[in-house]
């Protein structure tokens, strides 16, 4: 059975980020205290003071003349621009999620990347591609790699699926990353906009989806694949815990416009729900402002 957790333990991200504490002067004096560390950017505009300045002078007035581009990419060169958004997906002047539009009055939202992640095992970079319902992994190599795309994960993609679920695949997903250190298990949130879209009429909810990846046979099985018990539309995350279980942030339930939190047991199993009144971007479990693992004792 879900239990709640307490507040205390519990940041929400919304624009930057909004926290629940029970103590608000402990949050107070971290925030304080982290703000002396030059590297640390703790407030959305630096500081208590709003200064927005760092101190960090490696680049500086002098030299920032003189940077250089050391890699770049573009999805052009290396994804096939006649691939479309799956849903249709689309952008106008001004509107929410959208990059500005100014050469036209609707332009093609075919990507929408929502999240990248390094991996310092082979120097590579997954990118979540929310419109294509994929995930991919390019050839960075620590800034000497082509850019090709090595590997593309989700319908249609380059690994098969190993699950009984009728619909075992991810769509217009959020926050894809290897967990552990490896390139075997990777956690994601699974919104499950083109489910929905397919089913009309059925009941489709997200889902908070652990993925046991065979990169050198191009497979992926469902280690967890969690029915989170509403449908966020738009944004999300997921976490590893300290305990081994996971924790899943559905940020924009419909109807509604709400948000929950959702922590399950590695069977998938959900023994905490938390329901709020407000939207949020990104949300994590944390012990403290400073760590995301609990205190050792």
């Amino acid at each position: 059975m879900a239990k709640r957790m307490p507040a205390s333990r519990l940041i929400l991200g919304l624009a930057g980020v909004m926290s629940l504490w029970s103590g608000a002067a402990l949050a107070n004096d971290e925030l304080l205290k982290l703000q002396q560390d030059a590297k640390q950017w703790v407030m959305p505009l630096g500081n208590y003071s709003s200064q927005r300045y760092s101190t960090l002078d490696q680049i500086n007035s002098k030299n920032v003349k003189d940077l250089q581009v050391a890699w770049s990419w573009s999805a052009y060169d290396h994804l096939d621009i006649s691939r479309p958004a799956v849903l249709g997906e689309t952008c106008s002047p001004g509107q929410a999620g959208c990059p500005p539009v100014v050469l036209a009055d609707v332009a093609n939202d075919w990507l929408h990347p929502n999240s990248l992640n390094y991996e310092a095992q082979d120097g590579s970079i997954i990118v979540s591609l929310r419109h294509q319902d994929w995930l991919i992994k390019i050839d960075y190599a620590n800034g000497t790699g082509s850019g090709a795309v090595v590997w593309r994960m989700g319908a249609d993609g380059d690994f098969t699926i190993t699950s009984t679920d009728p619909s075992p695949w991810f769509s217009h997903q959020h926050d894809a990353e290897f967990e552990l250190g490896g390139h075997t298990i990777m956690s994601l949130y699974d919104n499950g906009n083109t489910r929905v879209a397919n089913n009309p009429g059925v009941t489709e909810n997200s889902r908070g989806q652990v993925l046991v990846v065979d990169e050198p046979n191009r497979n992926v099985s469902l280690a967890v694949n969690a029915d989170l018990g509403v449908y966020s539309a738009a944004v999300g995350s997921a976490q590893r815990l300290a305990n081994g279980n996971f924790y899943f942030e559905s940020g924009f339930v419909l109807p509604g416009q709400t948000g929950r939190s959702t922590e399950v047991l590695q069977s998938g199993v959900p023994i905490y729900v938390f329901d709020y009144n407000t939207l949020t971007y990104r949300g994590y479990r944390m012990y403290t402002l400073g760590s995301y693992e609990a205190p050792t004792q």
